[in-house]
């Protein structure tokens, strides 16, 4: 079976929907893997992380971990 990024969104949109969860559409500009998870720092330019880069470092606070790890704690924080 084949499914596309837009079916699936509605599969889960639907199933959300259906078991009375939430469901939040993140904006695709949010920079979930470059946004510190502690202090909000967003990294620009030649800071960015490649996605080669495993360990999030953030250059303000000094917070480390792994990028996954930080990514999803932004995306669990996430506000519309």
């Amino acid at each position: 079976m084949e499914l596309n990024f837009y079916t699936l969104q509605k599969y889960l949109k639907y199933k959300c929907e259906n078991n009375g969860i939430e469901y939040i559409e993140v904006d695709k500009n949010y920079s979930a893997t470059q946004r510190c998870s502690k202090c909000g720092n967003i990294k620009v330019g030649d800071k960015k992380l490649s996605i080669n880069h495993r360990t999030y470092k953030c250059d303000v606070c000094g917070l480390e971990m792994d990028r996954d790890l930080n990514a999803s704690i932004n995306l669990k924080n996430y506000t519309t």
